[in-house]
């Protein structure tokens, strides 16, 4: 009845009534069985001193409701977050009107040549996917259709660039383009799902191209792969990053802005990644221009747009790709699962990592993951957006990474990152993040202490039992935790038993109706366990609905904290 207190009146008796409105108008208060005696005292006094106490009275169950613990550990969370952002926090990156949520809207084919466009780039998978078709590797269409196609393409664009992209007269500041097709032979050790397999590979083929000037000592490498797996088009894997590659070579070409460059452009169309990286390893081994790149972009896909960027050297390319990135999309817990080795999968990014020693940025895919490496990957699964968002914020990462300083690109990352909505990036050290969430934890446990110290000594219950009232609450949480898992387990291993396997795979929403609801009954069942031994230990009549409430919310809290 907390939520009442304002139109109660405590009688002498113990009994309760219900305050009539003219009573608090005239300060009064009439008993029901002594209607008649009136007390005429003065009615303006004890009105405010009976508003002061009932105000008093009110804040006090207030200050002891589940509602004011909500409240402060919000305001203490709160105050922690503005204390990040105005110490040693970043916030980087550049916001942008939200349209279509985190894919941004496609570049016509009508605009600048020098701008990168979703539209061309399109025509070009198309061709890849629905003539082409699919591409294994040791195929006529991966080995020499595809490769053709590439150089024809290429070749165009290298004749209908502008005969000097700065408008100047002089030539040695206009960017040349040279194309190369590598075939090469070999083998190496490699590493998979904690076996070392040799990995033997012949006459793979790969398109190189080098766009910038002689005098340039550095080039960054951007790298994807065309080739496809069994039975696949693959539209996203890794077309989509080729036909990125395409647009940004037409680009680099029209581009105007050479004159302050510090590195070149090194392209790389692989041939055979999904053969265990060996086009990677045959151009980082074997070719001449490979010692020449201080960083890489590598593209991929597992399914459709937004491309993540999922793997990174340092924190300066994070802090790079957050300054231009149209609707950025990161976090420190992709690269965390990746690295940990659990997915089942692998990247050109670790080739160029382990064998070049060079790092950047790895891209990809990942939306509509049941088209991978199916029949399924195919035009209609590229959404329109998903190429922009990729080999657009590739391309100006690019400019940017032109023109930069060396600093810090050797440096591991030692931050926590992670995009807000893709509106911006949010980015602190590793050191704050432990202090900051360890203090909140601290600061959290100390409030929850005092708190139910401080109710147990309003209490008349014996101190050792509202104690271990408070643990049971506690335990209970860590039991449902446990008992939410179980469930979704439970539910997994009868689908697997029915031969009913990955049904949600391809419709996520209805991982929600399989896994979720049987997780919140196993809390639910935790929670109506410890409600039921409260009662039984303390008696139905002396443990309230609030009460329950209370000490519920308190041993979540106190887990979470």
């Amino acid at each position: 009845m907390a939520g009442y207190w304002p139109a109660m009146v405590i009688m002498g008796n113990g009994q309760q009534r219900r305050r009539h409105p003219r009573d608090a108008e005239g300060g009064q208060e009439e008993s029901p069985s002594h209607a008649s005696n009136k007390h005429h005292h003065n009615n303006g006094d004890n009105s405010s001193k009976r508003d002061i106490n009932s105000t008093r009275k009110a804040w006090s169950s207030y200050r002891t409701s589940a509602t004011f613990i909500y409240a402060s550990l919000a305001f203490f969370y709160l105050l922690g977050v503005l204390i990040l952002f105005l110490s040693t926090g970043e916030v980087v990156g550049r916001s942008y009107r939200a349209e279509g949520g985190r894919l941004p809207s496609v570049v016509p084919a009508s605009a600048p040549p020098s701008l990168f466009s979703e539209e061309r780039a399109r025509v070009h998978l198309k061709h890849m996917v629905e003539v082409i078709g699919p591409r294994l590797v040791g195929t006529k269409a991966n080995d020499l259709r595809t490769p053709a196609y590439l150089i024809a393409e290429l070749e165009k664009i290298k004749k209908n660039a502008p005969p000097c992209s700065l408008s100047s007269s002089s030539s040695s500041l206009c960017p040349k383009m040279e194309i190369e097709i590598q075939h090469a032979s070999g083998s190496f050790y490699y590493d998979w799902l904690d076996h070392i397999i040799i990995n033997v590979f012949t006459n793979i083929t790969n398109v190189l191209v080098r766009i910038g000037f002689d005098h340039h000592d550095e080039t960054i490498l951007v790298n994807s792969h065309f080739d496809s797996a069994i039975g696949s088009p693959g539209a996203g894997d890794a077309g989509a990053g080729i036909v990125s590659m395409l647009e940004i070579a037409n680009a680099l070409m029209h581009s105007n802005d050479w004159k302050d460059a510090r590195r070149s452009v090194l392209l790389s169309f692989n041939g055979a990644e999904e053969s265990l990286l060996q086009g990677s390893h045959a151009f980082v081994t074997q070719h001449r221009w490979a010692k020449t790149a201080r960083m890489v972009l590598n593209l991929e896909s597992t399914g459709t747009g937004p491309a993540i960027l999922f793997q990174v050297g340092s924190d300066a390319f994070v802090r790079a790709y957050a300054a231009t990135a149209l609707r950025p999309h990161t976090a420190a817990i992709a690269q965390d699962i990746f690295r940990t080795g659990s997915f089942p999968g692998d990247t050109d990014y670790r080739v160029f990592r382990d064998y070049l020693h060079v790092t950047g940025c790895d891209f990809a895919f990942y939306r509509n993951g049941y088209a991978y490496h199916t029949h399924l990957d195919d035009m209609e699964n590229v959404v329109p957006g998903s190429i922009q968002h990729l080999g657009g914020n590739a391309y100006l990462l690019l400019k940017y990474l032109q023109r930069t300083d060396d600093d810090g690109w050797d440096k591991p990352s030692t931050s926590i990152f992670f995009d807000v909505m893709g509106l911006t990036v949010v980015m602190y050290s590793l050191d704050f993040a432990h202090i900051f969430h360890y203090s909140i934890s601290i600061i959290s446990l100390v409030w929850l202490l005092a708190h139910a110290l401080s109710i147990i000594g309003r209490r008349k219950a014996p101190a050792v039992k509202n104690i271990l009232t408070y643990t049971a609450a506690y335990a209970s949480v860590i039991v449902g935790v446990c008992l939410s898992l179980i469930m979704a387990v439970i539910v997994s291993l009868l689908l697997s038993y029915v031969n009913v396997k990955l049904t949600w795979f391809g419709r996520p929403l209805l991982a929600l109706a399989l896994y979720a609801t049987p997780s919140i009954l196993g809390i639910y069942i935790a929670q109506i366990g410890y409600v039921t031994w409260r009662r039984w230990s303390w008696g139905v009549n002396n443990t309230s609905t609030d009460q329950l409430e209370h000490e519920a919310w308190s041993g979540i809290l106190l887990f979470f904290s």
